[in-house]
């Protein structure tokens, strides 16, 4: 069953609203609107994937596991229309260097991908989308980045920081270095070189020594420095015949943020007061926190904000054309930019969310429009379907009320239409009531190496019935995998819309937000682009056929919208440089219980991967996402009579009927393969096919269609299975456990 649960959608919300006189004029808009929306979603169908990887950080070689879950963009159901897979892998320039193609089965795809052992260190970008995907917008492809490093214990640290300074032209720049040896001693007098480079290129050579603390100062004269150039120091230590290298950007720009602004309705009105959400970004679309100032026309202040989160945050304007407001950023310092606020529209209705409870959503629409049409049509839409409308009339400013006490938590839009249909404005709103809880717990907090762990999963509705859930599940060491990755999470992505590129929040802070967390949701929400209805299509659905995109286009598309500039790639070099550092020590001095406890795991560079076993490959195939039938074909090819008995090819064709008997841990379990559904692969030790009659005699007088023999990990008692799977896994770098 699926992850993606059934959304229940009051009939009694609608069906209040009808009457059993003759239609009004609104019954018959949304009733036209409704056969309209239905149109649009047969001849555009839409679907979105999300992909879930076992972690985040691999060693070239290693193998990647992953499941795939592909949503229908006017449901919450799976996408049954979507039927292949395809994967594509970018390295840190851009360049695609690897690609795949996996089968799609009801919404789902697993399976696994090896990153071949030539690749280099770095970050790369994981691309996904499917086949009906290609027809739409390629920025709706999900991309997730992993990052790819041998970590590999280094025989000296390099730790490089920098003051908190921004340095200027002939200025002396400032690099701090500290070496440290790999059991947490300063390294004392030892000698290092350095090389100051300008977008890449070498600028200046030097040389330094450390003092009794392991520490040293770097001093480079930044003299015939460009401004427009990045300045970067990479320092170098050998140490018993081995070159140790770490480098650093030096921030020597003068720091540069995209402001992008967004106002509750989509626009600005003359007059009519406006929340306005913002969101600030570095070079790299990295979010920053930010405190400025409004400012009229006079320089006069209006009001001062600040950002919330990431960079996101909002104010309140009531904008004049005669008076055009611009924004000054006060922090960070140094920032000299002035950035316009866009022109107010002379007319036009403003749509805004004034308060939500459980009960209700309470909307205010401030109208400003001369001779205005008597009537308004407004909708409540949730996950493609229609789930409360009304029309009234609007003066100046009106205010209503939508029960949505009934509903389930999620996105949901509001637009209100004009009398002849057209759409004025918008607004989309988080709905906070949790649908869901997933919880796992372990029988205690501190368990021995090799030791078995049983992870106890729990997932329910709202309201405390157990529910039924499609899970991927990963287990890997906290250690070499750190959580360096701000993709968003399954519940974000398929709530919120393939627009959400980031986290803005933790984990299961939409499942239970706090208000200022709700607060910061609300800004998003903002910020979001809608693709799910081209409203002007929907109106106008008979006049418009679809495009046909070539799918090798698309592809196109795609690795050009994810070429990077000299800039993001100069930085991305830097940053495999720092990973160690960043992600792994993180700020903390060395731990040397860390180093002396993966020590042995991390130093394996000349480590080859031993020929595995039959049971050992089998194992290799159940984790890779095939299913037990699968497996099974490999093992000796079948056919399938009457849906779910299993014929060998082999066997006497007059004897089939009754199908392959399948027995696990000495258990007859019947001869239909749906019992093989209660089964995880995950479980079984070992599968062995007999077709001997005198084989078969084990478990039958007279068999002549086979017998397959299951044992799972339990029933082998005389394994211990999960010590031999760890070793396997470590000795060629597989830090995934699980």
């Amino acid at each position: 069953m699926a992850l993606i649960t059934k959304l229940r959608i009051p009939g009694l919300i609608l069906a209040g609203l009808f009457s059993l006189q003759t239609a009004t004029d609104e019954e018959k808009f949304y009733k036209t609107l409704t056969g309209e929306i239905e149109k649009y979603k047969k001849k555009f169908p839409k679907g979105i994937v999300y992909i879930q990887t076992d972690k985040n950080v691999y060693v070239p070689g290693e193998d990647l596991f992953f499941k795939a879950y592909v949503k229908d963009v006017y449901s919450i159901h799976p996408s049954l229309l979507s039927q292949y897979l395809y994967l594509i892998l970018l390295d840190s320039d851009g360049e695609e260097t690897a690609n795949y193609i996996f089968k799609i089965g009801n919404g789902q795809a697993a399976g696994k991908i090896t990153l071949h052992k030539t690749l280099n260190e770095g970050k790369y970008t994981f691309i996904d989308y499917t086949d009906l995907m290609q027809k739409g917008n390629p920025e709706n492809v999900f991309a997730k980045n992993i990052f790819l490093k041998k970590i590999d214990i280094p025989n000296i640290f390099v730790k490089l920081s920098i003051p908190d300074t921004l340095f200027y032209l002939q200025e002396e720049a400032i690099v701090n270095v500290h070496l440290v040896k790999s059991d947490g001693k300063p390294f004392r007098n030892k000698s290092f070189a350095y090389i100051v480079k300008l977008t890449g290129e070498p600028y200046t050579f030097g040389k330094g020594k450390s003092d009794k603390a392991g520490k040293a100062v770097i001093k480079a004269n930044l003299h015939r420095y460009k401004e427009d150039s990045t300045v970067s120091v990479e320092v170098t230590v050998i140490y018993t015949g081995i070159t140790e290298r770490n480098s650093i950007i030096i921030p020597s720009q003068k720091p540069t943020i995209n402001l992008e602004f967004f106002p509750e309705s989509g626009n600005f009105i003359n007059g009519l007061e406006t929340k306005v959400s913002f969101k600030a970004t570095d070079l790299l679309g990295n979010p920053v926190d930010i405190e400025g100032q409004i400012l009229e026309k006079s320089n006069k202040i209006v009001t001062i904000f600040k950002s919330l989160k990431k960079g996101i945050g909002y104010f309140t304007i009531n904008p004049e054309i005669n008076n055009p407001l611009k924004v000054k950023i006060t922090y960070p310092h140094g920032i000299d930019q002035i950035y316009d606020l866009p022109e107010p529209f002379a007319r036009g209705i403003v749509l805004s969310l004034e308060n939500a409870t459980n009960d209700f959503l309470s909307f205010k629409i401030s109208d400003n429009r001369q001779n205005s049409p008597d009537f308004s049509h407004c909708i409540l839409e949730m996950e493609g379907q229609l789930v409360w409308y009304d029309s009234f009339l609007l003066k100046n400013i009106f205010t209503f009320k939508i029960p949505v006490k009934d509903l389930p938590g999620g996105k949901i839009r509001c637009t209100i239409f004009d009398i002849n249909g057209q759409p004025i404005a918008q607004r989309a709103v988080f709905l906070n009531k949790p649908n869901h809880y997933v919880e796992v717990n372990t029988s205690k907090n501190t368990y021995k190496s090799h030791e078995e762990i049983n992870l106890s999963i729990r997932v329910q509705h709202h309201d405390g019935d157990p529910a039924p859930a499609d899970l991927s599940v990963a287990v890997t060491d906290a250690n070499l995998n750190p959580n360096w990755n701000n993709a968003p999470d399954i519940f974000s992505y398929f709530t919120l819309g393939p627009s959400t590129k980031e986290n803005i929040l933790l984990p299961g802070y939409l499942i239970k937000p706090t208000k200022e967390a709700y607060e910061i949701i609300d800004c998003f929400m903002l910020t979001l682009k809608e693709e799910k209805y081209d409203w002007k299509m929907v109106r106008n659905i008979e006049n418009y056929t679809i495009e046909r995109r070539i799918a090798k286009d698309f592809s196109q598309e795609i690795k050009e919208l994810f070429q990077l500039g000299d800039y993001n790639k100069l930085v991305e070099k830097v940053e495999t440089d720092q990973f160690f550092y960043k992600y792994i020590l993180k700020d903390d001095p060395v731990l040397p219980e860390f180093l002396s406890v993966n020590k042995s795991i991390l130093r394996r560079p000349g480590t080859k991967n031993h020929k595995l076993g039959r049971i050992e490959q089998l194992q290799k195939s159940l984790g890779s996402g095939n299913s037990i039938l699968d497996v099974i074909r490999t093992i000796r090819p079948y056919e399938l009579l009457g849906g779910d008995k299993i014929v060998f090819r082999e066997l006497n064709s007059f004897l089939f009927q009754a199908g392959a008997l399948i027995v696990v841990d000495g258990q007859k379990w019947g001869t239909s393969t749906n019992v093989l559904n209660a089964l995880n692969p995950h479980d079984i030790y070992d599968i062995q096919i007999y077709t001997d009659p005198v084989d078969m005699l084990i478990y039958s007088g007279f068999n002549s269609n086979g017998v397959i023999e299951i044992t799972t990990k339990k029933g082998d008692s005389g394994k211990d299975w999960s010590d031999q799977s760890l070793e396997n896994q470590l000795s060629s770098y597989q830090t995934t456990i699980y």
